[in-house]
This record gives C-alpha cells, sequence and structure tokens, in this order.
C-alpha cells in the first residue's frame, strides 16, 4: 500500500499503471503456463470448461484454449482489467469479483494461489484465524462477500492447501473455525528470505458442491 491506496485501486483510475501491470503478468503468464502444459499432459482432457480466475487479461486461458480446444475458456478478473484484453479465440471475457462471485465451470484456475494473499495473512496472525480476520485483513476486494470467501477457504481446504480447526466453546453457540498453514500453504508464502512456489500457477479442481 501506498499514498493511501493498494495497487489495484491505483491501477482502476490509472490506465498507465494499469497496462503496465497487465503486460507484466501477462509476459510471466505466458511463460509459466507453457511450461505447465508441456508437463502436465492429458491433464486438461476430461475438462469441458474452465475459468481463470484473476486471469488478468487472458493469456493464461488463452494458451490453455489453444492447446485443448475443447474446452470453452472463461477469463475472470476486475472490470477494468478485462475491459483491456484482446479477443482469443475460444475464450469469454467477464469481470466481476472474485470475492463476490465465481461462475459455475468444471474447473477453476487460480494464479499465484490466490492473489489475495491468504497465506501470508494466517501467518501474520500466528497461524490461527478466524474467517472474519481473513475477511478484515484481505484488502484488493473493497465488496467482500464473506459468505462467498466462507465457500472459498472450503474449497482450499478440501484441495488440502489449508488446514482447519475446530475447538471448543464453553457456550451452546458453535466455535467458529480456525484456518491454518500447512506444508502445502507454507509454499505459497511471499518471502523473499524462502524459497516460494507464489510466483508459480496452481491448478485446482472445483467440485460443485463445495
Amino acid at each position: 500500500m501506498a499514498h493511501g491506496r493498494e495497487l489495484w485501486d491505483f491501477a482502476l483510475v490509472d490506465p498507465e499503471l494499469n497496462k503496465v501491470s497487465n503486460d507484466g503478468m501477462e509476459c510471466t503468464a505466458r511463460i509459466t503456463i507453457k511450461a505447465l502444459i508441456s508437463e502436465y499432459k492429458h491433464g486438461f482432457d476430461c475438462i469441458g470448461s474452465l475459468v481463470d480466475v484473476g486471469g488478468d487479461t487472458g493469456a493464461s486461458i488463452a494458451e490453455i484454449v489453444k492447446a485443448y480446444p475443447h474446452i470453452k475458456g472463461t477469463n475472470f478478473d476486475l472490470p477494468h482489467v478485462v475491459a483491456t484484453a484482446p479477443p482469443c479465440p475460444g475464450v469469454n471475457h467477464i469481470g466481476g469479483d472474485m470475492f463476490s462471485n465465481i461462475l459455475t465451470t468444471d474447473a477453476i484456475f487460480l494464479k499465484c494461489a490466490l492473489d489475495a494473499g491468504i497465506a501470508n495473512i494466517i501467518q501474520a496472525r500466528n497461524y490461527l484465524i478466524m474467517l472474519s480476520q481473513i475477511a478484515n485483513d484481505v484488502a484488493s476486494s473493497p465488496s467482500l462477500d464473506i459468505t462467498h470467501l466462507s465457500r472459498l477457504m472450503r474449497f482450499l481446504v478440501h484441495k488440502k492447501l489449508f488446514d482447519t480447526t475446530n475447538p471448543q466453546s464453553d457456550s451452546n453457540s458453535k466455535a467458529e473455525t480456525l484456518y491454518s498453514l500447512n506444508h502445502c500453504s507454507k509454499w505459497l508464502l511471499r518471502d523473499p528470505q524462502q524459497l516460494s512456489l507464489a510466483p508459480f500457477l496452481c491448478l485446482l479442481q472445483y467440485h460443485r458442491t463445495i
């Protein structure tokens, strides 16, 4: 944060910064996605539809659909980001907020295991944190829907990116679930002093029951 604003807030009102940010992410995405496709052989064969959540201008989903043309691709990012996205064959650009809604699809694609930095938020709170505390610390969404955040966290826990603890409550009310890091989520920390997988891509199979 600088001058009282997050990067994404500046990009919203500054077209030049928005372009610089989008160009940088697109460059990184093309490098990493090509490496993923070359090694993750047949991993997309059973997927009919795929949404890239926080997909920027669509570079990643475009490469996937190019390699697997049977996939119906959707690039999902903030409205001012997808407004500058170039047309991509087989890809539909949709503007929205991942903390308010994610489209129904066979699978979702998350880069950097959430740009919201949830792993770092949990670490900063000494590893045990309630959903309400995560919501307070997520600054990337001005209209965060805590119900959707809860669904998103259940999804990430289901995929073993985070752990949960349900402490005993002294009252009749149900104790709130506490979220913590595990061996997988520790790799997602943005820590320049330690080896991190945060710049890379994470593919998570989407289950409609979550």
